[in-house]
């Protein structure tokens, strides 16, 4: 019986049980697209960019080695702390708007291909429709994910910087890029323009994580209590705080 469980894991029928064949046809159909490859080398320019602006703004003494080497290891573990957090913040931000943007049209191009009457007479369940289109955007936004990785690793050899936020800051991104892009799934189901998908997730973004928790404080603050413990309980998922 293990031995089946083991072989059941190894060859992914588990997974292409939930994915079906969509998840294989949108890996073939992404790896012909240009826009794909324009989207990873611009996403590391940008990175590029955003670090040699970062050190350019820092003060000369940073990089300076005139200085004793207890006081130079100790700015180099600042300025290895400050680069990692611009770093997580650029990841954090710029695959939420690719998933945004990746996503929004998972459904609507088979609209306008005209295969979606065609594929729905297929023995493909919806649940497979879905989470094919879903798992074969989200693993080009893995993709993007994984090429930040390798300079938050390199960034630690200036110390100061635990294994723990290294790892906490790719999990927070992963979480909250699997949330965008499920929920911009959800509108472009309904609705066939990429734009109205795009601002009804911004605004659902911006209710659950922003305008929620500001009510329940101004509720709170008006009731004579001390939001204090509503606010901890919202930080416990927003992934923004």
């Amino acid at each position: 019986m293990l031995a089946h469980a083991r072989e059941f894991l190894r060859d992914g029928r588990w997974f292409r049980w939930v994915t079906g064949p969509i998840l294989e046809k949108e890996l073939r159909c992404a790896s012909r697209r240009r826009r794909n490859y324009v989207l990873r080398a611009v996403y590391v320019l940008l990175l590029a960019v955003l670090l040699g602006l970062m050190l350019a703004s820092m003060p000369s003494m940073y990089r300076s080695s005139l200085y004793n080497q207890p006081w130079q290891t100790a700015r180099l573990e600042e300025m290895g702390r400050f680069l990692v957090l611009a770093i997580a913040w650029f990841q954090f931000i710029a695959l939420q708007l690719a998933a945004l943007v990746l996503v929004s049209t998972a459904v609507s191009d088979e609209i306008y291909r005209r295969t979606l009457g065609t594929l729905v007479t297929t023995p493909v369940t919806s649940l497979q429709i879905v989470m094919g289109k879903l798992a074969g955007r989200g693993l080009q936004l893995l993709l993007l994910l994984a090429l930040s990785i390798p300079p938050l690793l390199l960034l630690r050899v200036f110390g100061g910087i635990p294994w723990e936020y290294v790892l906490g800051a790719v999990a927070v991104t992963f979480t909250a890029l699997l949330f965008v892009a499920a929920l911009t799934m959800f509108f472009s189901i309904f609705n066939r323009h990429a734009y109205v998908v795009i601002l009804a997730t911004l605004t659902t973004l911006a209710a659950i994580f922003l305008l929620a928790p500001l009510l329940a404080a101004l509720v709170m603050e008006a009731a004579g209590m001390r939001p204090g413990a509503i606010m901890i309980a919202f930080m416990r998922f927003n992934p923004f705080i």
